[in-house]
């Protein structure tokens, strides 16, 4: 018969870390995207004119905003994934256990 062992504490812990962390990174993305919104506005870095590279480039780094957004959320999905994963298995083992399958 086949032993199966997993320490589902540590596994839920490195869940958590992975949703905290995947929340820290979408903060830092929405705040360098907005202080780059902004560079404009303060007038700390203006083109010549509406087609001027400067604005182009502002542009073409706005539009990564969603990737970055989605990449945050993506992580923090799969973080709780592994946070449930490790409930499943604590409560199926406590199952086993009370059953007398296993120890």
């Amino acid at each position: 018969m086949s032993k199966f062992s997993m320490d589902t504490d540590k596994v839920r812990e490195a869940g958590e870390n992975i949703v905290k962390d995947s929340e820290e990174f979408n903060k830092v993305v929405d705040d360098i995207f907005m202080k780059l919104g902004n560079l404009e506005k303060d007038g700390a870095w203006v083109g010549d004119n509406a087609n001027s590279s400067v604005r182009k480039y502002m542009e073409i780094v706005a539009s990564h905003k969603e990737a970055y957004s989605e990449y945050a959320v993506t992580i923090n999905s799969l973080g709780k994934k592994l946070i449930e994963y490790a409930n499943d298995v604590s409560a199926v083992a406590s199952e086993k256990i009370k059953e007398g399958l296993c120890q």
